[in-house]
């Protein structure tokens, strides 16, 4: 029975072109080795930041106050108190940087 499902439908290959990658053509768009360095976030500039979770799309928002918040091991870091444009209702949240992005990165060419 197995033979019978299966051996009716012969696949056909496609014969592809070989692609021409050179590892140099791609070099250009990798990052220096290092830390990141991310321009400090501004009072009232717009960034995208996602409203409940990280799988969840990113939407424009604005920064409103900078505070501070405590971590679990008692640190403190910086937070920012964040309120989300093109909404039906005014939703305002307090996140850390790393939730947050900014849009002035290079387009692709």
């Amino acid at each position: 029975m197995h033979c019978a499902l299966y051996n009716s439908c012969p696949v056909a290959h496609k014969h592809l072109p070989i692609l021409d990658i050179e590892p140099s053509d791609y070099v250009h768009e990798v990052p220096p080795a290092g830390e990141i360095v991310r321009p400090p976030i501004q009072l009232g500039e717009t960034y995208y930041a996602v409203k409940n979770k990280a799988i969840a799309s990113w939407v424009s928002i604005k920064v409103i106050e900078f505070t501070e918040s405590t971590a679990i091991n008692g640190n403190t870091m910086k937070s920012y108190k964040i309120r989300y444009l093109n909404t039906p209702y005014q939703m305002i949240k307090t996140v850390t940087a790393k939730h947050i992005v900014t849009s002035n990165h290079r387009q692709c060419d």
